[in-house]
């Protein structure tokens, strides 16, 4: 049954709450705004606002607009209701702009998620890891399932345990194994680069470059599994030897900013002789270009390189060895499946991997 235009323009406006992850006593758009937004008249628009005023959902402010005064309830979306699906993305970055990050994993994974959602025509909300710790779970009510990601810590796991939503975790780590999880396989992604790097060059001495964010004390958890395939690999030929080095986010800022850390990754790499590098990000690609331009050859030739990058960069024109992880099918696939587990909530736990793209 097709609805009224009063009806559809009720719902439009329920869905931007949902949509646009608006709080309660966040302002709406201005009439001729949401007028011009939704392709409707100013009685038509004010019908549906009166209808969501009455129910308690908006208030009328005065001169200071409308505003939210309490969250949509499933019940106001009928048999035409779509489907909400929280995304949740932990990242050291303060700014939590990762997301908008081209080619980076977590943009990749929330393309793919988004393909999915945008075809079953439902709702996608995108939360920072930094924000769902600090929200309430009472928020929770009106979402039908979570896609988890990132470094995730064991609270947020319990929280959304606990509110016994359906859920998947993307890029999880291995010890939490009380969720659905879907996850590129970066152990994999780490152990070939290696493999590559060696037979290049018959390197000896590999040098596995990290990446730190800011606030990272550590390699994030997608790296340290890389580190582990090099490890891997290096354990089966004994003659080899493993080195870490890591650069931080501010040090791969353009420009001539990049002399100093290269020298410094020059002395580190002259020092231990080192023949092979595993780079663990697209993000450095840059900084090993312009070491390889600026430092050609060394006392022991060439040094052979690999890349470990995202399937959305791969075609990219780089004088580089590279090894892709597709987080864009990881970020679908686990859509797919959260929807599953929707519908079959009691179904069996899944753990799954997507190889590397070869």
């Amino acid at each position: 049954m097709r609805l009224l235009k009063k009806e559809k323009i009720y719902q439009d406006i329920v869905y931007y709450i949902l949509s646009e992850n608006l709080e309660v006593s966040n302002r709406i758009p201005t009439e001729r705004e949401l007028c011009e937004k939704f392709g409707v008249s100013r009685i038509t628009l004010r019908i549906a606002v009166d209808k969501l005023v009455e129910e308690g959902i908006l208030m009328r402010d005065g001169r200071n607009g409308t505003r939210v005064k309490a969250l949509p309830l499933k019940e106001n979306f009928g048999d035409l209701a779509r489907q909400q699906i929280l995304f949740v993305y932990f990242s050291s970055q303060a700014d939590g702009k990762t997301l908008e990050q081209t080619g980076t994993a977590p943009e990749q994974l929330y393309r793919g998620i988004e393909k999915y959602i945008d075809e079953k025509k439902d709702i996608i909300i995108v939360q920072t890891g930094k924000n769902f710790i600090k929200t309430n779970t009472s928020i929770l009510k009106n979402i039908d399932g979570v896609i988890i990601g990132g470094d995730v810590d064991e609270e947020s796991v319990k929280k959304i345990i606990s509110s016994k939503i359906p859920s998947m975790m993307i890029n999880g780590h291995k010890p939490l194994l009380s969720m659905n999880t879907i996850f590129c396989d970066q152990y994999e992604a780490g152990y070939v680069a290696c493999k590559k790097v060696y037979e290049k060059n018959k390197a000896q001495n590999i040098l596995f470059l990290g990446l730190l964010y800011e606030n990272d004390k550590r390699l994030q958890s997608g790296y340290r599994e890389q580190l582990q395939g090099v490890e891997e690999f290096i354990y089966e030929n004994n003659d080899m030897r493993l080195f870490r080095y890591d650069l931080t986010v501010s040090e791969c800022s353009g420009g001539q900013d990049l002399n100093n850390p290269i020298e410094q990754l020059n002395a580190f790499i002259n020092k231990n002789h080192i023949s092979g590098i595993v780079v663990c990000s697209n993000i450095l690609e840059e900084q090993v270009s312009l070491y390889k331009e600026k430092y050609k050859t060394s006392g022991s030739g060439d040094i052979s390189v690999c890349v470990i990058t995202t399937e959305a960069l791969k075609n990219r024109a780089i004088p580089l060895d590279i090894v892709s992880l597709n987080f864009q099918k990881v970020g679908y696939l686990a859509a797919g499946y959260l929807y599953k587990t929707i519908n079959d909530p009691y179904g069996q736990k899944l753990r799954i991997t997507v190889p590397i793209d070869l």
